[in-house]
């Protein structure tokens, strides 16, 4: 069984409106391919390990001014994360690794861009063109024909309806008139795994206030339900606009647990704008990882 091994394994915490995240600056090779989702699902464990959402890795792009690669917390690939990208900016910012205002990074799910903002030239929040959403059910992926909007689903015997996108990673948005931690937590592991969802899905729970802001709670694939999601905003706005409960060309306030993210969808691409915090800088020493 081969072994990571590392004297002084050196990484940083960012969050996004709560979504926290392990970075990692691997443009030398350091972490093995092979290693990345092991070394994701030890280092996440919260109370047993330094405890994140997931790992960002900053790494060389060919084609892109650098390449983001992210692994969930439970060691699974992630095409893309919307609050990951804003800590993956304001790291290569505070790290002088990049320090270009408008960056192009290259993500599974394609080109993403985001834009950082200064205060007293420290980055504090970032605005990123996400592109275009993905509406064909057989993209997302969704099992099944027809149209991504009001699609039934039976769970735990109840029958629901939900919209699909996909913003680089799939995600289920439900809108409910009253949304409850509690249901996110009975509804939002059966969802993610069932057989519609060929890669599994983020599930999204949506409360319309206004048409220019929502409530909204997630259980997100590979992290389970966690306090923001930037892509899962994304995704319950374009959602919302296709079902006619928001308004296109403005921008939506998203209420989450961890605060509030803006996003705006014309009709063809989202931007998305939000903060990104440095938690602190940490080593992690005498780092032994035996993985398959």
């Amino acid at each position: 069984m081969p072994s990571f091994v590392k004297d002084a394994l050196q990484f940083s915490k960012y969050h996004g409106t709560g979504n926290d995240f392990i970075l990692l600056d691997n443009r030398t090779g350091m972490v093995p391919v092979d290693a990345c989702g092991a070394l994701a699902k030890d280092l996440c464990r919260r109370h047993f390990s330094i405890g994140a959402d997931g790992i960002i890795l900053v790494e060389p792009s060919t084609t892109r001014d650098v390449r983001f690669s992210y692994f969930n917390a439970d060691g699974s690939v992630g095409e893309m994360c919307g609050n990951g990208i804003r800590c993956f900016a304001k790291y290569l910012h505070d790290k002088k690794i990049l320090e270009k205002e408008v960056i192009d990074v290259e993500t599974l799910a394609g080109l993403v861009v985001p834009r950082v903002h200064f205060n007293q030239d420290v980055v504090t929040s970032v605005t990123v063109d996400m592109g275009a959403p993905i509406l064909e059910r057989e993209k997302i992926p969704v099992a099944g024909k027809g149209d991504n909007t009001r699609i039934p689903i039976t769970v735990k015997g109840e029958s629901l309806e939900f919209t699909a996108v996909s913003m680089g990673n799939p995600h289920a948005v439900f809108f409910r008139d009253e949304i409850s931690v509690e249901e996110t937590m009975n509804l939002g592991p059966v969802v993610e795994s069932h057989p519609m969802f060929p890669n599994r899905v983020n599930v999204e729970f949506i409360r319309v206030i206004s048409p220019v802001e929502i409530d909204m709670l997630v259980y997100e694939r590979g992290c389970g339900m966690t306090l923001a999601c930037g892509t899962g905003a994304c995704a319950s706005v374009v959602a919302g606009s296709l079902l006619g409960h928001l308004d296109k060309n403005k921008e939506i306030t998203v209420h989450l647990q961890g605060g509030d993210l803006f996003i705006t969808y014309d009709g063809s691409k989202v931007l998305m704008r939000g903060p990104s915090v440095h938690a602190f800088d940490g080593v992690m020493e005498n780092y032994s990882l035996q993985y398959d």
